[in-house]
């Protein structure tokens, strides 16, 4: 406790001292991350369902995009929390204290339904398929964009629901954010960036969090058990970049506390032993890239090491080695051409390589992390490859797209995922699309090899999932306004599940391929500005929520409406208020919550301060247990008090 206070004093110390030397370091750079007009609020290029920026309009995809400094003016002050208010997306708390992100109501433990790229560049465990809503510095993310639906040709495994890319800055400037909060909240970030007359550039980006954590309440049938829920994050990420070069190198760590699910092993889940899980991981990315005249060669590789450790306060679960060995490498090429004999048409083609490898994962007890009690995973590895090919055509008003993507697992086969869309636009602002896609996953090392006695079992036979969609969409976009509303159907094939263990003398869950289901919803994207005010309101309905269905068992955990609202008003230059929405319909065993947020924001010169009240309507917000085959367990999705964040951030 002495070192943690000490730690919080100095970073008050450090603050106090660059404001008061603000005058000597201040110069232009700082307004570029400073100052957001409402105008740059409402930018609506996008690069996720393509190789390029396009209007949201016009690109072949059902695409939302929002400015990480639109959420954090509402009382959004993470990444997790920020995708919460994206249409068609729930982020749940999962079984073990980690985020599961519900995209159209397909949800996974870990996260191997919707793909999480970092800049453009894929993210997430190879052995649990684990994706890091915490671990990227939020003073770093300039805006977040998201698919809905299975992506684009260009991406693989995982882009099943949807596709998250977490954009990051790269313009000029230099930040130092400190916040306390209730529960002990404390976070240091900082952003530091600097541009050069060639047009390269350089970012370098921190955070670091902890707190105590919220009391919150965990249910199981007519047993209730109190939890505080702590948390500590560290991360840091650089970037450099020019014409043609593009580096990163992010790494993070994280522990959040979670509860285990019942099972014969564990059957009084609800006891007084809380649980940890942990992940560290780190990304290494390159890419280079020529560009002609109507012809532009791309090339790259990343190397992503990402490790998860459980702790269980008598058993410990743990890779060899520290997990060296859980990581998967990545290397492929790109070319994209204008086809000048036929104008308006774009040819797209590539391949990709990627090696995924664990080590063997043991069990331990807490007084002995020499000698394993069981091993539950053998060390393995798989290969996969790809090729993809896309002709894009425009012609007038109209737009056509048709592509196919060729995957072949070393273990779970070969499988043609097409595309094609078709976009009619009425106007410079007005489009209608009609868009059919496949998205593929293969399964990760959990689903075919796992082996916990009495918990959950793996199958080696398993078979990859995929999912075909169609979507109906309207589009209607200007400089104060964007309007989208879609509708949408697919068809889940093989989609793997955790489920009761039913074979003779077993016990636990296992992992099965579920029949093949249907799920029809709609959402609703809008944006304006008004004078002094900025306004966000989606909505998503998903026709079978809440449902109990056959051949559809994670119905009943999928929310059937979900609504968010979000507003800003800039009172002067120097204040602005804003607050953010959030309202989730009943599922399975848990009810309907409503949470409200508001947030105070004074600009000065570089200095910047705030103070967030978080539920202001003391709301108790649960959500069931939807990924472990056990939706009679629900946790807490939040603190069921009022409870505040104060902050200053330094612009220099």
């Amino acid at each position: 406790m002495f070192y943690t206070n000490l730690r919080k004093y100095c970073s008050v110390l450090v603050f106090l001292c660059l404001y008061l030397c603000r005058n000597v370091y201040a110069n232009d750079e700082a307004s570029n991350l400073f100052n957001l007009s409402l105008e740059e609020l409402m930018n609506v290029e996008v690069s996720v369902a393509s190789t390029k920026s396009e209007n949201i309009s016009s690109t072949p995809a059902v695409v939302s995009t929002y400015q990480m400094q639109e959420f954090i003016q509402q009382g959004i002050n993470t990444l997790e929390q920020a995708l919460s208010l994206i249409p068609g997306i729930v982020v749940d708390e999962g079984t073990y204290g980690n985020a599961t992100v519900m995209i159209r109501g397909v949800v996974d433990a870990a996260g191997s339904k919707v793909l999480f790229l970092l800049d453009g560049i894929p993210y997430w465990s190879p052995s649990h398929n684990t994706i890091p809503t915490l671990g990227v510095p939020v003073e770093a993310i300039d805006r977040i964009e998201v698919i809905r639906g299975p992506g684009a040709v260009i991406y693989g495994t995982n882009a099943i629901s949807g596709v998250i890319n977490v954009i990051t800055r790269s313009q000029a400037g230099r930040k130092l954010a400190l916040t306390l909060g209730s529960d002990d909240h404390f976070n240091m970030g900082g952003y530091f960036a600097t541009n050069w007359d060639d047009g390269s550039w350089l970012a370098f980006s921190f955070e670091h969090q902890e707190q105590s954590g919220y009391l919150g309440q965990y249910h199981f049938e007519d047993i209730s058990v109190d939890l505080e829920k702590p948390k500590e994050v560290s991360s840091a990420m650089v970037r450099y970049g020019n014409e043609n070069l593009n580096l990163l190198f992010h790494i993070f760590e994280e522990t959040v506390q979670g509860r285990n699910p019942p099972s014969a092993a564990n059957p009084a889940p609800l006891n007084d032993l809380p649980q940890f899980l942990s992940h560290e991981g780190y990304l290494a990315h390159a890419d280079y890239r020529w560009k002609w005249d109507t012809s532009e060669l791309n090339i790259y590789t990343d190397y992503n090491n990402y490790t998860p450790t459980f702790d269980f306060a008598i058993t410990h679960l743990i890779f060899d080695d520290d997990g060296k060995d859980n990581y998967r490498w990545r290397s492929g090429v790109r070319y994209s051409t204008d086809i000048p004999s036929l104008d308006g048409l774009n040819v797209l083609l590539g391949g990709e390589y990627e090696s995924r490898n664990i080590g063997a994962y043991r069990a331990y007890l807490s007084d002995d992390l020499n000698s394993p009690i069981i091993t539950l995973m053998e060390a393995d590895s798989t290969d996969e490859s790809s090729a993809y090919l896309q002709f894009d055509y425009a012609i007038a008003t109209w737009r056509f797209l048709a592509g196919a993507r060729l995957t072949n697992n070393e273990k779970a086969g070969s499988k043609v995922t097409p595309r094609a869309s078709i976009i009619y636009n009425f106007t410079d602002e007005q489009s209608l699309k009609l868009l059919y896609s496949v998205g593929f996953t293969s399964p990760n090392f959990v689903y075919t090899s796992i082996n916990i006695p009495g918990l959950a079992v793996g199958d080696p036979d398993i078979s990859a999932e995929t999912i075909t969609t169609i979507d109906l969409a309207y589009t209607y976009s200007t400089a104060q306004m964007l309007f989208v509303i879609n509708a949408y159907t697919f068809d889940g094939e093989d989609f793997i599940v955790r489920v009761p263990n039913t074979n003779p003398g077993s016990s636990g869950t296992t992992y099965t391929n579920a029949d093949k289901f249907s799920r029809k919803g709609m959402e609703i994207d809008f944006k304006q500005i008004f004078g002094v005010w900025s306004l966000i309101a989606n909505a998503s309905y998903n026709k079978e929520g809440n449902k109990v269905l056959e051949n559809d068992r994670q119905a009943l955990t999928v929310p059937m409406k979900v609504f968010n609202l979000g507003a800003i008003w800039q009172i002067t230059q120097n204040h602005s208020i804003g607050t953010s929405i959030r309202s989730v319909s009943r599922r399975s065993t848990t009810d309907s919550y409503l949470v409200t947020n508001i947030n105070y924001q004074y600009k000065q010169e570089n200095l910047e301060a705030f103070v967030t009240l978080k539920n202001i309507t003391e709301e108790d917000p649960h959500n069931p247990d939807a990924t472990t085959g056990v939706p009679r367990m629900s946790h807490p999705r939040g603190d069921d008090e009022l409870n505040y964040l104060v902050g200053v951030k330094l612009h220099f």
